[in-house]
């Protein structure tokens, strides 16, 4: 008997109408001119993935047209390797029993595209893209080709840069599987690509770029963590119906069949809590390139857009609603995008369209169920399927440009001068916000097209964390504040706070290329004190006791490090206050100690020894301020800040 074998194809099959809960594997075996021996049938046994041994069924291959071309089909549940052979056996014969034997010509297949484990060959089996393998000539050449995740080049047309060295063609699928931050993903430079399909694992990204073409119909497949979280998408494609994507995502009933988690924002309702018109059961039209969706699965899981690539500029608009100006808009390509080069486009400035207010856009933080401001000076990148917000400062159209697309990699990598920030966080024991300090040599100490953004006020928000432009802030509320890379010393950042009453609240920071003589304080007015949140694992806890909402308790200070570094030496009972121009010494039972005084920046302005007979000194001029007070005595060393009017 001569057995001849080629994988020849992977088949995706993207039905806008179905599900996917099971997978086909569909097994072709040319065996030419030679029929099974009398009472036995060619058979395929599988492992399934997530089990061992081979305790699937056996499946029968039957040859249907009578041209030596068996066909048989294993459907697998899960995703994972599916491990199978070529087996004879008893026609009739379901399971591994008595009666049937391996086939053991597979062994000696020429087969660079599956894996080989012993005797046995593995496939990937990935839900919802069924596959049909074809054995022939002792040959194996799939039509599924897979993107090299090694590839050293984004070029699609370089053999290397596939798994087999092999470019898809027409007849081919493709697979774009997950890879990692430094990953170069396809990009089509020029000419006509065409392919069956593509499946698009989770932060894939491909680029076509302008004056290329593209065929074929594409899967993105985005995982969305955690059970019953929002989530801010847009579609990838030109052509996905809301319907199809209903139909085959499992999109949360909100309210019975009322209300499906899918909506876009209308703007022009002037009760917030209307804004978000949510679909239904019922609900048919397009889910439009360049618009953003609001997005809850009633578990974690993948939600899958089907579509064509949008292979030419996308035009969305954006309005001045009656209710407000933000519009809530989406990537419209399979790759990343430079939120710079469109918000240097039409966020204002010379050269710009200036439909959109200023470069600030608001993304959706789903861990901490808030949005969250990213300006162009931080050169964001926009995921494939990300929706976002943008504030409007007339009616118009906002173009996504070609230019705009970008892989991860050359987004990361682009050559930057390192920016110097202050990532500020506080933690009420459910949640967290965050602001952004950021140190640019551009930067001035009032409002900076580009560095400076605003606190989302698109929505109500009960826990805000924000600062207060230095210059001119107009009582408006910055998520992201730039100020100059010199003169740290002298610049003190107002922060508001917006929390509950009886909340407890952490203060902790990060920082980046910060100087290191430099500290970063946190100073509460309220309890007078200062925490340096520079320190690693430094914090600052407090309890509201009652709601705050604004500017005046909370600022940081960036000074030296050398009038800080006894912070954390303390004299028990000791306490330091102001009184009529006098400094005054409580709870000190030594016969002599010294008092040394310090401004915010680090200045010594008095000097003096502290007799403990009377306690206090009698203070010199100074202007109106904050003041550091160092007290070093032979028992220790305290450090206490003064306020002097």
């Amino acid at each position: 008997m001569s057995k001849n074998y080629k994988l020849t194809t992977i088949l995706l099959f993207f039905s806008s109408l179905l599900g996917f809960a099971q997978t086909d594997i569909t097994f072709q075996v040319d065996f030419g001119a030679t029929d099974p021996p009398a009472g036995k049938e060619f058979k395929i046994g599988g492992q399934l993935p997530g089990t061992t041994g081979f305790n699937g069924t056996l499946v029968a291959l039957t040859d249907v047209d009578d041209d030596g071309i068996y066909t048989g089909t294993l459907t697998v549940s899960n995703a994972g390797r599916l491990l199978f052979r070529l087996a004879q056996a008893d026609t009739g014969s379901t399971g591994f029993g008595g009666g049937f034997s391996w086939v053991s010509d597979i062994n000696s297949l020429s087969c660079s595209l599956l894996e080989k484990e012993a005797s046995n060959y593995k496939t990937n089996v990935i839900p919802g893209v069924d596959k049909t393998l074809s054995f022939v000539n002792n040959q194996c050449i799939s039509e599924v080709i897979t993107w090299n995740n090694s590839a050293t080049t984004n070029d699609w047309n370089t053999p290397a840069n596939w798994v087999g060295g092999v470019v898809p063609s027409a007849n081919n699928s493709v697979l774009i599987n997950e890879g990692t931050a430094s990953t170069n993903y396809p990009t089509v430079t020029s000419g006509s690509v065409n392919v069956r399909n593509i499946v698009m694992q989770n932060q894939t990204s491909l680029i076509v770029n302008n004056g290329a073409t593209f065929s074929g119909e594409i899967m993105y497949r985005r995982f969305l963590p955690g059970s019953g979280n929002w989530f801010s998408l847009a579609s990838p494609f030109n052509n996905e119906r809301i319907e199809s994507f209903l139909f085959r995502n499992p999109i949360l009933d909100n309210t019975g069949a009322t209300k499906k988690g899918l909506a876009p924002y209308d703007n022009t309702q002037t009760d917030v809590n209307l804004r978000w018109a949510y679909t239904n059961a019922a609900s048919t039209g397009d889910l439009t390139s360049g618009k953003g969706y609001i997005v809850q699965r009633s578990s974690a899981g993948f939600v899958e857009f089907i579509g064509n690539l949008n292979t030419s500029t996308v035009s969305t608009n954006v309005s001045v609603g009656a209710g407000t100006a933000f519009n809530f808009i989406g990537n419209p390509y399979t790759s990343y995008l430079n939120s710079q080069t469109l918000l240097d486009a039409y966020g204002g400035g010379a050269g710009s369209v200036a439909d959109i207010i200023d470069k600030t856009i608001w993304v959706w933080d789903g861990a901490n169920a808030t949005y969250v401001s990213r300006v162009a000076a931080q050169a964001f990148r926009v995921a494939p399927t990300q929706g976002f917000f943008v504030r409007a400062k007339a009616s118009g159209t906002l173009d996504f440009d070609l230019s705009n697309q970008a892989h991860a990699i050359s987004l990361t990598f682009q050559k930057q001068a390192p920016k110097t920030e202050i990532k500020l966080v506080v933690d009420n024991g459910s949640v967290k916000r965050q602001m952004n300090l950021l140190y640019l040599e551009s930067a001035s100490k009032g409002f900076d097209n580009g560095s400076d953004g605003e606190l989302f006020n698109g929505s109500v928000d009960s826990f805000e964390l924000y600062s207060s432009l230095l210059n001119n802030s107009n009582n408006k509320k910055y998520q992201v504040q730039s100020l100059p890379n010199k003169g740290y010393q002298s610049m003190v950042v107002p922060i508001g706070l917006k929390v509950a009453a009886n909340s407890t609240i952490t203060f902790s920071a990060e920082t980046l290329n910060f100087p290191e003589n430099l500290s970063v304080l946190l100073e509460d007015r309220l309890d007078n004190t200062f925490t340096d949140l520079k320190e690693i694992d430094s914090q600052y806890s407090f309890t509201a006791s009652t709601a705050l909402d604004g500017i005046g308790r909370f600022y940081i200070h960036t000074v030296s490090k050398s009038i800080l570094s006894t912070l954390n030496e303390s004299l028990e009972n000791v306490n330091i206050y102001t009184t009529n121009n006098l400094l005054k010494v409580s709870g000190l039972s030594e016969s002599d100690a010294s008092i040394k005084i310090y401004n915010i920046l680090g200045k010594e302005v008095f000097n003096s020894s502290l007799k403990t007979d009377n306690n206090q000194i009698s203070l010199p001029k100074l202007s109106s301020g904050v003041y550091i007070v160092r007290l070093n005595s032979t028992k220790g060393k305290l450090t206490r800040k003064i306020v002097l009017k």
